[in-house]
């Protein structure tokens, strides 16, 4: 897991609520008008849809239907009704904080709703993660928060907001979740056709680090959209209920010096074993506490990291053979040889890296670079990040 501290979290968080919320809020206020009339009418002994309809101002026809529909098939449940609108009405009030508030503030306001939330929850091997009575209730939060059908949908309109622009600014081009994959975002330039429009061609997916089938209401939760590659976010963790209490988040932490993936090779042994097989193991860093330990390995686990990355030992033998021999006498003589043959003038230690290896060694920059942290560790063990450290005439 690799912490996205390049991303400015506060100024995008404002500028994603700023873009999203006249539509959100307007949904939202569309549907409390229309659970305020139910919940005054509910001591009627027939369904109030006339009276219905005419609060249902700006909510399409056919999505308009579709909510009467479920709420008169919960019209005679006093109780639900009036948990419904106890929902709603918290929803409206704390829109700005679902919208744009940090990891610790969606923590609250889940741990809230969960109290109401958690009652309806069907057994783990059910269909349906809510029972039928809560059923309307999930549909009206999804058109609210409407992630899949709005959000999520391709705009060649630069000024619209959607996840393609959100993705651009996040402007990370590797999966924090396994350092592996490539999210780089593309667009096409669509000039010859019309200078105002541009082409989404690929992009990150979004995870919803707080499950979205379990907690509708966070699905535009910016703090809940971790920027991520396919694979870890729908084949690893998929509907896993997992929590930043328990496991880390990018936006929060990662794990770069917490953990290290370690070979427990030795050199020499490297050197004496043909094909030698390389099994990764996870050693705890000094100074690493309890609780970071615990997330970290749960993380690592969920991901399964450590199968991805010995199953790209190559790159682990690759600083191995890198290793061998190194010497402040053998940087110079590198650097001296990419000069003289006009490669490039490495100046810095992390430049020498980068070209020595193809790779960077500079934790506030591992979210660029694929296995950046992988390979890290094994140059860190191997003695190579030693060596480099001790060439003192490279700048820092």
């Amino acid at each position: 897991m690799i912490h996205l501290q390049h991303i400015d979290l506060v100024s995008l968080s404002e500028e994603h609520y700023n873009e999203v919320n006249p539509w959100v809020s307007a949904r939202a206020k569309s549907i409390l008008n229309i659970f305020q009339v139910l919940y005054i009418k509910q001591n009627q002994r027939r369904f109030p849809k006339t009276s219905l309809r005419n609060a249902s101002h700006g909510i399409h026809y056919k999505t308009r239907d579709k909510i009467l529909n479920l709420l008169q098939s919960i019209f005679n449940n006093k109780d639900i009704i009036n948990e419904y609108y106890l929902i709603l009405r918290y929803t409206n009030r704390y829109l700005p904080k679902i919208l744009k508030g940090n990891t610790d503030t969606l923590i609250i306001i889940s741990k809230t709703l969960d109290e109401r939330f958690s009652r309806h929850r069907t057994p783990s091997n059910a269909k349906r993660i809510y029972d039928a009575e809560f059923f309307p209730l999930i549909f009206c939060l999804n058109h609210i928060f409407d992630y899949d059908s709005k959000f999520t949908k391709k705009n060649n309109n630069p000024s619209v907001w959607n996840a393609f622009r959100l993705a651009t600014r996040h402007a990370t081009p590797i999966c924090p979740y396994c350092n592996i994959n490539s999210i780089v975002t593309i667009s096409g330039d669509n000039s010859g056709i019309n200078s105002s429009t541009i082409s989404e061609i690929q992009r990150s997916t979004f995870d919803h680090f707080l499950a979205q089938s379990i907690y509708p209401y966070l699905a535009l939760s910016f703090y809940n959209l971790v920027p991520s590659c396919y694979i870890c976010n729908s084949t690893h963790k998929r509907e896993t209920i997992i929590d930043a209490e328990n496991y880390v988040h990018p936006f929060v932490d990662g794990f770069e010096d917490k953990i290290s993936f370690v070979s427990g090779v030795e050199l020499s042994e490297f050197l004496d074993i043909n094909n030698y097989k390389i099994n990764l193991k996870i050693v705890r860093n000094t100074q690493c506490e309890d609780n970071d330990y615990f997330k970290a390995i749960k993380n690592c686990e969920l991901f399964h990291l450590l199968d991805n990355y010995n199953a790209a030992e190559e790159k682990a033998k690759f600083v191995f053979k890198k290793s061998l021999n190194i010497s402040t006498a053998y940087i110079k003589s590198f650097i001296d040889n990419e000069f003289e043959n006009r490669l490039t003038d490495i100046k810095t230690k992390s430049e020498f890296y980068y070209h020595y290896i193809g790779n960077t060694y500079i934790s506030a920059e591992f979210y660029k670079f694929a296995y950046s942290k992988f390979q890290f560790d094994i140059a860190t063990e191997t003695g190579l990040i030693a060596s480099i450290q001790s060439a003192d005439f490279l700048q820092p």
